[in-house]
């Protein structure tokens, strides 16, 4: 290797390790980009009998002090522009998650773009059901410190292994974007310490219209995900119920299966940014065909004002489940709904 192309390794590697801001060049060729990012965060909570994770990767937390799992996270991507149509990406990460600390390639996809209008990738992609997912990771890419828990933390993959399409046009003053996403999920959900869910080969579509005009951003998303697992959290329990001989506590073992069952999620969002005012408001509703899972509405509003480097902001974010009473029309205390729950959960920030 060439003193050249020993500096060029040895800068990729360096710039592959950066924490905080991007880092990019030009290394190796002129159309390959390596950039490096990162988030070194601690949260502290003083209650031992609750943790708080970043999302549903997570088993592990904040509980009765301080924690760095949440938030801290190490990543690099590498972008590679074979010509004006193709392009290949690249980006894994480094974080806690179901798997502790083993890295993630969370893309490795081509993209082919046969004119600015109109673009395809296929790979695996990331799962932007929701605005600004795909660049969930990327810490400076958002204002605040972490994206909400109860809207983000509900969203259950990162990534799928497909294929999606974005097609563009003017309209009006503004740009009209559509986008349709088809693929299979490759991960595992944590919902409650000691659970796991594998959503490994999960078959998810769906799509979204963004129109931007100027400062405005409007965009309405559906996604569509047939499970096919068990959750076996829930096994127990559902024996018992078959065992108990009681017609109604029977039929509601079956309406506990999750394998067959669908979840569909619905959402509306709003983003404005002008000049040193940002301001966000995001709603999203989810239903699912089983008990099992939690129906209900997510909901973050932000509103910031720049001042030099300097950015105050206000969020409230709110997670609203409705739990096992909508199948079995028990009181929400009822043993058996507080059974099916663990705990029937309304959560506000």
């Amino acid at each position: 290797m060439t003193n050249t192309g020993t500096r060029a390794g040895a800068l990729a590697a360096l710039l592959l390790c950066l924490p905080g801001a991007a880092a990019s060049a030009q290394v190796l060729h002129k159309t390959l980009e390596l950039r490096g990012f990162g988030t070194l965060g601690a949260v502290y909570n003083n209650d031992e009998n609750l943790t708080f994770v970043g999302n549903l990767s997570q088993p592990r937390g904040a509980s009765g002090g301080w924690s760095t799992r949440p938030d801290s996270l190490l990543g690099g991507q590498m972008q590679w522009r074979i010509d004006k149509q193709w392009e290949v990406m690249l980006q894994g990460i480094v974080h806690h998650h179901y798997d502790d600390y083993q890295p993630r390639l969370t893309w490795a996809f081509a993209k082919y773009s046969p004119d600015p209008n109109l673009t395809l990738r296929a790979g695996r992609v990331g799962f932007d059901a929701y605005l600004e997912a795909d660049s969930r990771h990327v810490g400076y890419g958002y204002l605040p410190i972490r994206q909400p828990v109860e809207y983000f933390g509900f969203l259950q993959l990162t990534h799928l292994d497909g294929v999606d399409l974005v097609y563009r046009r003017s309209l009006g003053d503004g740009i009209l974007s559509f986008k349709a996403f088809a693929g299979i999920g490759d991960e595992k959900l944590v919902p409650k310490p000691g659970s796991e869910y594998d959503v490994t080969g999960i078959e998810v579509i769906g799509g979204y219209l963004h129109y931007r005009l100027g400062d405005l951003q409007l965009r309405a998303g559906f996604s569509h995900s047939e499970l096919d697992k068990e959750y076996e959290a829930f096994q127990s329990l559902r024996e018992q119920l078959q065992a108990s001989g009681l017609p109604a506590l029977q039929s509601l073992a079956q309406d506990l299966q999750v394998a067959g069952t669908d979840l569909d999620q619905f959402n509306v969002e709003i983003s404005w940014s002008s000049g040193p005012l940002q301001a966000q408001l995001l709603y999203n509703r989810r239903h699912a065909e089983t008990a099992a899972l939690l129906d209900g509405y997510n909901v973050h509003g932000l509103l910031g004002y720049r001042f030099g480097s300097l950015t105050p902001y206000v969020a409230y974010a709110r997670s609203d489940t409705r739990g096992a009473h909508r199948v079995t029309q028990l009181p929400p205390d009822d043993p058996i709904n507080l059974a099916l729950n663990g705990v029937q959960s309304e959560q506000h920030t």
